[in-house]
């Protein structure tokens, strides 16, 4: 995704927030929210809050053979999967922070210094 979207994600995201508040404010019963939430989700066209899959582990067969293959970048590059420290192989399926702090910066100097 390009800066430029990023941008408009995140000041899309304040305009919600920003809706939300007002509304949050006002005083309405649930069917308020109910409705709604259905109105978001037909216009985002899926479920907003889809729970995180889990990715079920590997057979034996499956694991033996993925971890003859080596690692296709980084500081591993070219090394085999085994050889690799479990904690290494761990990180990268984790966010990657670094870019959770480019999110949290692009904000900030969006509502700090606004186009």
């Amino acid at each position: 995704m390009s800066t430029t979207g990023v941008m408009e994600r995140v000041l899309a995201g304040n305009k919600a927030r920003e809706l939300f508040a007002m509304l949050h404010g006002e005083e309405v019963d649930s069917h308020f929210w109910h409705v709604l939430s259905g109105l978001v989700a037909a216009k985002v066209g899926k479920v907003l809050a889809e729970p995180e899959k889990e990715v079920p582990p590997m057979n034996d067969a499956q694991a033996h053979e993925f971890e003859q293959h080596t690692m296709p970048f980084g500081k591993y590059q070219c090394q085999r999967i085994v050889d690799l420290e479990a904690s290494y192989l761990s990180n990268l399926t984790d966010p990657n922070p670094f870019l959770t702090q480019v999110k949290r910066y692009v904000a900030w100097r969006i509502k700090r210094f606004p186009e």
